[in-house]
């Protein structure tokens, strides 16, 4: 194979941009091939430096590690995950027990908020969290079934026997955060199956 005869001006565009920019990218405006490139910078001494992108790079990730998780990271700056993780371990960051715990704390309440608004507008949950939008309610089904009410799971219905004594401050206090009340028949008609 022939050897490549490096002009003056190649030498020295080689000289001064080896250690910043890739080898790949390199050859390619040069016009030669990688292991050409690379026989030439061995001969001339060159060595590779740190590359002042990845320089940048380093330093978003640094200053948004202690409030951040990996994924917001990457998010935020654009830097694809597993960089992200190799950047880290390179530059040796370590966080401290309660940063850990507030950004778990801080993305566990960002999720069960999202959760919430889903509930609230009908949608269907993206995670198994269970979440409660209205406490209130909640605890008002649950005195209601404590005191005899049939309780359907994710029905806002609540059906009491026709013999039972009903309990009206209850029922007004469950009609007005959504509930509805009706008479144990209307279900049992609905459910069972005459064979």
């Amino acid at each position: 194979m022939k050897r490549k005869n490096w002009t003056e001006a190649e030498t020295t565009y080689l000289m001064e941009n080896y250690p910043a920019i890739s080898d790949t990218v390199m050859a390619a405006r040069l016009g030669v091939s990688r292991r050409t490139l690379s026989n030439k910078a061995h001969e001339l001494g060159l060595d590779k430096g740190i590359n002042p992108e990845w320089l940048e790079r380093a330093e978003k990730v640094r200053g948004l590690y202690s409030s951040r998780s990996y994924t917001e990271i990457a998010l935020e700056t654009g830097i694809p995950l597993r960089s992200v993780a190799r950047i880290i371990s390179k530059l040796g960051l370590n966080r401290s027990k309660r940063e850990e715990n507030r950004i778990r704390s801080r993305i566990r309440r960002n999720i069960t908020d999202r959760e919430k608004r889903r509930v609230i507008f009908g949608l269907a949950p993206l995670t198994r969290i269970k979440v409660v939008t209205n406490k209130h309610r909640i605890k008002l089904r649950h005195a209601l079934k404590k005191a005899g009410y049939i309780v359907q799971r994710g029905q806002n219905v609540m059906y009491y026997h026709p013999e039972m004594e009903r309990d009206h401050r209850r029922e007004n206090a469950g009609r007005s955060v959504g509930l509805s009340f009706e008479p144990w028949e209307t279900i049992d008609n609905k459910l069972c199956v005459k064979l």
